[in-house]
């Protein structure tokens, strides 16, 4: 291989350097010192003139100088997409046979689609019932806690969103609504107490009855937030023995007015 390049350009690029990239793409040739140097200098010429080619640049400009024939690039063609769910192409076939291969495909389409339609049906009424019934039970544990200023209907339906959500939150919410409903109940009967107690006349000094309502009275002028009937909780856990002399006023009562 061989290339007519003037001495004197070859003088004048001794001092000149191929860019990285035409350097590599040279030594790669494995080409003769003397064929490499002349070869050199001419791409040193297009690379001056065109200030730095690039790689694919400096291919095309060796294959024109040197009639070597690059190797053609293979375009990748990408695949096909094939929708599983397109209809067949019946491209070519009788028109008569086509029309009657289209009829059953159209009617075999209508088909799988009542059906589809009636399968979703069919569980959107299961989930529909399922969701009823679970609605109506827990209305009917709602119902438990009749103390709340709140409809059975109501608070079920809350219970049942909390359920879906969060099962595990549900149960410490109901724990805590049977402990209120076990709190209130215990109050509730020392009202009955104190209103039995408080019942025996209006002269109730000394009583059991005046105790505990000075002592509630004081006890409520303390905590102006708490009820009657917690105030009466807690005083009797206070004293126990005012609670039994209660208890035992409270029988006495009964039987004097039995």
């Amino acid at each position: 291989m061989a290339f007519d390049i003037p001495q004197e350009v070859l003088e004048s690029l001794k001092a000149k350097a191929l860019s990285a990239e035409a350097q590599t793409a040279l030594d790669g040739l494995g080409l003769e010192p003397a064929e490499a140097k002349a070869l050199e200098a001419s791409l040193l010429l297009h690379e001056l003139a065109a200030e730095k080619l690039d790689k694919d640049t400096f291919m095309e400009v060796f294959a024109k100088m040197t009639g070597f024939e690059l190797p053609v690039k293979e375009v990748e063609v990408p695949a096909k997409v094939v929708d599983p769910n397109a209809r067949p192409d019946f491209a070519g076939v009788d028109p008569a046979l086509k029309a009657q291969l289209d009829g059953f495909l159209d009617n075999m389409e209508k088909k799988t689609a009542d059906s589809n339609k009636e399968r979703d049906d069919a569980v959107m009424a299961l989930q529909t019932e399922k969701e009823a019934r679970d609605l109506a039970a827990m209305v009917a544990r709602a119902k438990e806690f009749d103390f709340l200023n709140m409809k059975a209907e109501d608070l079920g339906a809350v219970m049942q969103d909390v359920s879906n959500k969060a099962p595990e939150s549900l149960v410490k919410i109901e724990t805590a609504l049977t402990a209120l409903k076990a709190q209130l109940a215990e109050g509730n009967k020392l009202q009955v107490l104190y209103d039995t107690i408080g019942s025996g006349g209006d002269d109730n000094t000394g009583s059991a009855a005046a105790k505990v309502e000075k002592r509630v009275t004081a006890y409520m002028e303390a905590n102006p937030k708490v009820t009657k009937s917690v105030a009466m909780t807690e005083i009797f856990k206070l004293d126990p023995d005012l609670y039994d002399e209660a208890q035992a006023e409270q029988a006495k009562n009964k039987r004097a007015q039995a």
